[in-house]
């Protein structure tokens, strides 16, 4: 067999193999047909492909099925730099007011600037009370029947028909629940949005936590003033601030058992636990690739700071 023949069948086999230890985890979602989106060509060629019956050149669709797996297994092996939510000061502030709004059945908002754990603590919150939170995370751009049909498919419907008939069925599932409605990056919704949320909060008397930017209190009270009867209804608010220094060393003993004062070092450089990720993914990157040529921390940390965006 000639070295190119080999190579084509190994990743053919490779592939194979990679597709029937996919195919055993009903979590999976990974398919021929995925992969051949991943790598750009047809299903049908990924088909032609395995049963080796492709009739054109194989060497380039081997190639490209060997990044491909090459990728899946650098992805498999990542490993997060905070494998759980860590309950720091502005998650718990967070958790505070959802509590208060689920039991009590209000409306509460949740501010910061971009990286204090707003989206953490939502999803702490959804996790910490599992099928009694209904999370929407704001996309740009979303309208108001956008947001009514997402909230619809959390209901268990089909997130289709009218926006007044989407709006009857949230009721009619909610009304009662005493549920949450935790509405993440809610400065992006237009006004009629959050009057949708304050209706929904109204007449199925559940509990909504909305949480954004700064700019929502604006949005939520107008320029001049004038949306009173949204802003009217807010019973409770929490504006986060940036991380501590408490937070910062639970944060990076946790990413870095043992390290003991590091922390410092991170929390003198970095302004929020968004920048302090993306820094410490870089340092223990750094820290890999010149684990044969000795570095400071500090060295390694400036480095880090080089190369990413904050």
């Amino acid at each position: 067999m000639k070295k190119q023949d080999k190579y084509i069948s190994l990743q053919r086999e490779a592939l194979n193999e990679y597709l029937e230890v996919a195919g055993r985890d009903p979590e999976s979602k990974i398919s021929a047909n995925a992969v051949a989106r991943n790598i750009g060509v047809s299903p049908t060629v990924i088909s032609q492909f395995i049963n080796d019956k492709y009739p054109g050149k194989n060497l380039p669709i081997a190639q490209k099925i060997e990044a491909f797996l090459i990728r899946e297994r650098d992805r498999k092996n990542h490993k997060e730099i905070f494998p759980e939510i860590l309950l720091t000061k502005n998650v718990k502030r967070y958790v505070t007011v959802a509590k208060i709004c689920h039991t009590e059945g209000e409306i509460g908002v949740v501010t910061g600037e971009a990286g204090v754990s707003k989206t953490c603590g939502a999803k702490y919150y959804e996790q910490q009370n599992p099928g009694s939170v209904i999370l929407i995370e704001v996309a740009v751009g979303m309208t108001s029947k956008v947001l009514a049909s997402e909230i619809h498919k959390k209901c268990g419907f089909d997130g289709a028909g009218t926006l007044y008939q989407m709006f009857l069925d949230i009721i009619e599932k909610l009304k009662n629940t005493n549920r949450l409605i935790a509405i993440d990056e809610a400065e992006n919704l237009p006004t009629s949005g959050l009057e949708l949320a304050r209706r929904i909060n109204d007449m199925a008397h559940v509990g909504v936590v909305l949480s954004g930017l700064p700019r929502l209190l604006t949005n939520l009270r107008g320029l001049k003033g004038e949306f009173k009867q949204l802003s009217s209804r807010i019973a409770i608010k929490a504006e986060l601030k940036e991380q501590t220094e408490e937070d910062f060393r639970l944060l990076i003993q946790t990413a870095i058992p043992g390290s003991n004062g590091l922390y410092q070092k991170f929390y003198d450089r970095t302004q929020n636990a968004r920048e302090l990720s993306k820094v410490l993914k870089r340092y223990k990157q750094l820290a890999n690739l010149n684990a044969d040529i000795p570095k400071s921390d500090e060295d390694l940390i400036d480095e880090a700071i080089n190369i990413v965006l904050i």
